[in-house]
């Protein structure tokens, strides 16, 4: 490494760095209570969270808890950045439940719903606070009879892209860094 220069190892050191593997998401389950925005469940970036809503406890369903919601709490987002929650709701048994993306105190911004295990996606751009609010909620159009429905979800995200404008200004900043070192050498041989 002694005949590269220090913006070739600085290039080489960003592309190790770039090339180090991440890990995927675990598998993460609801852990109740997270029925209402002050008791949110925290939840991580990438991983998948499988739940189940109970909306009846008699005639057999089940459940023996009300669980009519489930809400997660996603902090330390990049601002700017965008956001893909996809949810699907596999057993579809009775009735369809709903996605949304909350406020810090509610009401829903946005919402999606799933019947299916089709995966349906709820998309967006991350607020400046860095964090995302998501509630998984009984739809009520069509209205279901629905007593106990299990669902997954999961929440994938991107930096801020920087403008092309800036990305030309960044990129002539370097190239001239580069020339200006090379004329610095030129004069000192």
């Amino acid at each position: 490494m002694a005949d590269l220069t220090k913006v070739a190892r600085a290039a080489l050191g960003s592309a190790a760095i770039a090339a180090i593997p991440v890990s995927a998401g675990a598998a993460t389950l609801d852990t109740e209570p997270n029925n209402s925005f002050a008791a949110a469940q925290p939840a991580t970036v990438g991983d998948t969270i499988s739940g189940t809503l109970c909306l009846n406890t008699g005639g057999g369903t089940g459940c023996t808890v009300l669980d009519t919601a489930d809400f997660f709490h996603y902090t330390g987002l990049p601002s700017g950045g965008s956001f893909d929650f996809a949810f699907n709701h596999p057993t579809a048994e009775f009735g369809f439940l709903l996605a949304g993306r909350y406020t810090s105190g509610g009401p829903a911004v946005d919402s999606v719903s799933s019947g299916g295990s089709t995966l349906v996606h709820l998309t967006g751009t991350i607020p400046g606070s860095g964090e995302l609010f998501f509630g998984i909620t009984p739809s009520l159009t069509p209205p279901g009879t629905c007593c106990a429905e299990g669902y997954t979800a999961r929440l994938t995200v991107a930096g801020a892209r920087v403008s092309a404008p800036a990305a030309i200004v960044l990129l002539a900043a370097g190239l001239a860094a580069v020339g200006l070192d090379t004329v610095r050498r030129r004069r000192r041989s």
